[in-house]
């Protein structure tokens, strides 16, 4: 399958105040069920913004192509997923927001996302502006592609932008350049408020050593494969274990606690020892590729399977 049949499912979570535990857990059994699905490359959920205790989420999710990606929307999986997320959502209508994107022509990439306060009243001066952007954005080297949000309410003035270039080399030229610079001048009198946050291509690295060593690229599938085998049971002993001794503390920072632990045991011991064992699989080199990517494969979902049924009643 081309990597520029890639299509992207971008979805924004609204979530209302106190629901931080029961939102974690509904992610990683999000991360468990969409991993498995055919053509799935990539997954990756992040905050955006917080206010009043209520907490604004992007999930970026990446199939080979629109065939893969409509069969996960339409899914008996993905269905039941969102029926749980709806109770904790500020609202039912409006707390969730989906749109996809073909424009995603490689798997390696940069992404920056934006959020932006529109002034009120602005908004159509603020389309036209963001118009202007794009096409000069078009015009330097490595772009892929941005992507725009509207808010879902009325009430709300913040736009998501989600902005693509093939490298952080080209898409910092592009951030730093007279252009945009004065870009930005004429948005004063429409934009109050401007934040950012970049995303580098999927776990690039922690296997750049692996990456280094072969001289072979790592598809980013088997990346995300990877790290979920060894995310899950991490995130599994601290809801059990962690969750309770923070039930006192601010979401914000209980969920930094966790996060700060996941990451720490993620990038030592856990992954290194994961990438020794498979790296045969991780970089298979031209000698029985094909033999070593179905075997590999095959053992990590069977470790998945193993996994699940160890903590099926923990």
């Amino acid at each position: 399958m081309s990597s520029q049949e890639q299509t992207t499912l971008f979805t924004t979570i609204i979530l209302k105040p106190g629901v931080s535990d029961q939102f974690s857990g509904w992610q990683e059994k999000m991360n468990a069920t969409v991993a498995i699905f055919s053509g799935f490359v990539s997954l990756e959920i992040f905050p955006v913004q917080t206010i009043e205790n209520n907490t604004t989420w992007m999930s970026i999710q990446r199939f080979q192509s629109t065939k893969d990606l409509e069969a996960w929307r339409s899914s008996k999986e993905r269905y039941q997923l969102i029926e749980e997320l709806k109770p904790l959502l500020i609202d039912a209508a409006k707390g969730l927001q989906v749109s996809d994107s073909s424009s995603a022509p490689k798997s390696e990439y940069v992404t920056e996302v934006f959020l932006t306060h529109v002034k009120p009243g602005k908004y159509s001066e603020y389309r036209s502006w963001a118009s202007k952007v794009q096409q000069i954005e078009a015009r330097f080297p490595g772009y892929q592609g941005a992507y725009i949000q509207a808010p879902g309410d009325k009430e709300q003035d913040n736009w998501i932008t989600i902005l693509r270039f093939d490298t952080p080399a080209n898409l910092n030229r592009w951030l730093v350049s007279k252009e945009r610079k004065a870009i930005l001048e004429e948005a004063k009198q429409i934009v109050q408020d401007l934040q950012s946050q970049r995303i580098f291509s999927p776990f690039a690295g922690w296997f750049s050593n692996l990456q280094n060593k072969y001289s072979e690229p790592q598809a980013v599938w088997k990346q995300t494969m990877l790290i979920l085998l060894i995310l899950f049971p991490i995130v599994m002993f601290e809801l059990k274990y962690l969750n309770p001794l923070l039930t006192n503390l601010n979401p914000a920072l209980a969920t930094f606690i966790g996060n700060a632990i996941s990451v720490t045991l993620i990038s030592w011991p856990s992954l290194p020892i994961a990438i020794y064992f498979l790296s045969w699989w991780l970089a298979p080199g031209d000698q029985n590729r094909t033999y070593k990517n179905i075997k590999g494969t095959l053992i990590v979902l069977t470790l998945y399977l193993i996994e699940i049924l160890i903590f099926w009643k923990f």
